[in-house]
């Protein structure tokens, strides 16, 4: 899948490893089907509910725009907000870490503060609703999850603690420019990190609905892979399906297992599985499902808010 808009280009050699990120996906998928069995696969498939899917559409539909209207409502009239969400969302999906998240920044007229500020908080705001909606889940399940809860510890140190501690200390990264050569990149960047803080303090009087909007959007996620395994005829309870959002989410945030690999998808099908007690093949075959659906209603949307980018 390539990227239709304008970036300016990264070190070539990273660049391409990116783009072939899909081939570790495929192969683990093709894997897993291996393990099932074709036969099992098109059993699963031959029950599908189209009328479930189609809700799957649907819901999938208002989660993603959702998220883009939150992006406007928190940068402004005249910002590209929606354009620079879905730009956001696509270099997320293939970075490890979701670095790619910060993709907006590479945009020269939208490399200020208020953006650094706004995409930091809005990843805090996302890690922080899919994780309290899995340890919700997971408690309510009542199943031994010692490692999980580890795992969403060290999660939300690294992605919502340590931000949060690092980018209120305006007065470190003033000094740390102070003791830097003038117009250095250290200075530059010191300077832009202190600008980021001012412009989080700005945002928040827009945080409460903000954060209302993102724990709408993830509830809407979660009732996405409600759907699809209720379209194969294996309804879920809400605490299952947050739970394995989750450990999908947790999979997503080790460096070198982004979405595109396949693990994510792996790790969330094995806790469907032994959790859940969904058949593999319906998993396996409820991944591709899903990712069809998915990918349809975001490229297509990305495609439409490519011309909020393009207009002059």
């Amino acid at each position: 899948m390539s990227d239709p808009l304008p970036l300016e280009p990264g070190p070539p050699r990273k660049k391409s490893r990116a783009r072939h990120l899909w081939v570790v996906g495929l192969l683990v998928y093709v894997l897993a089907i291996w393990f099932v069995g074709w036969q099992k696969l098109r059993d699963a498939l031959a029950g599908l509910d189209v009328y479930l899917l189609l809700a799957v559409v649907g819901v999938e539909l208002t989660g993603q725009w959702l998220r883009a209207l939150k992006w406007r409502f928190a940068l402004g009239r005249g910002s590209r907000a929606i354009g620079l969400f879905f730009l956001s969302r696509c270099a997320g999906y293939w970075m490890p870490m979701r670095m790619g998240e910060l993709s907006p920044l590479l945009l020269k007229g939208h490399r200020t503060p208020r953006m650094g500020a706004w995409i930091v908080l809005d990843r805090i705001l996302e890690v922080s609703v899919t994780l309290a909606l899995g340890a919700l889940g997971i408690i309510a399940l009542g199943i031994p999850a010692r490692g999980i809860a580890v795992a969403m510890g060290i999660v939300a140190l690294a992605f919502v603690v340590v931000p949060m501690f690092l980018l209120t200390r305006r007065k470190l990264f003033l000094w740390l420019a102070a003791r830097t050569r003038e117009g250095s990149l250290i200075q530059r960047g010191a300077l832009f990190l202190a600008a980021i803080r001012d412009e989080m303090v700005a945002m928040r009087p827009k945080m409460p609905a903000a954060a209302a909007m993102t724990l709408a959007a993830g509830c809407l996620d979660v009732c996405v892979g409600m759907l699809t395994y209720a379209s194969f005829g294996h309804p879920l309870r809400f605490a299952v399906m947050a739970g394995a959002k989750c450990v999908h989410a947790i999979a997503c945030a080790v460096p070198f297992t982004p979405n595109a690999t396949g693990v994510p998808f792996f790790t969330s099908g094995l806790f469907l599985n032994q959790v859940g007690a969904v058949p593999a093949s319906v998993i396996a075959a409820a991944i591709g499902v899903n990712l069809a659906l998915v990918n349809t209603v975001f490229w297509t949307s990305a495609g439409l808010a490519s011309l909020d980018l393009r207009r002059r």
